[in-house]
């Protein structure tokens, strides 16, 4: 059992990403209400882009407008997260933790946050 959690670790951080657990998922902790955008769930962070890689649902609001452009959901995209000066220590713990997981990087109090290109996120709204 030892060697399997130890196995499980060392995939969760692989190649620079943190990756979502089984219990994450299971216990609904990378699923992220986007409001007026939709719901994003959560596969895996890379630290230093400050980025999340996953599968975006957009709300029926935004459904017709981007089936227009990007053809049918759910679309693979990256959620950025910006944080205030208040929280950069605390994120450089968790990078710095063999035993952070994804959900407590979710769990930093985020100053915004914005999908895919920034310049492009406000034409969504």
């Amino acid at each position: 059992m030892r060697n399997e959690n130890e196995k499980e670790k060392k995939m969760m951080r692989e190649e620079g990403r943190i990756l979502g657990t089984k219990e994450e998922i299971a216990e609904g902790k990378l699923k992220l209400d986007l409001g007026e955008l939709g719901e994003f769930m959560c596969i895996y962070l890379i630290p230093c882009e400050r980025g999340i890689y996953g599968i975006w649902h957009p709300s029926k609001k935004l459904e017709e407008k981007l089936g227009k452009f990007l053809g049918k959901k759910p679309y693979m995209t990256k959620l950025h997260y910006v944080l205030p000066e208040s929280e950069k220590e605390k994120e450089e713990e968790l990078i710095k933790s063999e035993d952070a997981k994804l959900s407590d990087f979710l769990a930093l109090n985020w100053s915004d946050w914005y999908l895919g290109y920034r310049e492009i996120a406000g034409w969504l709204l």
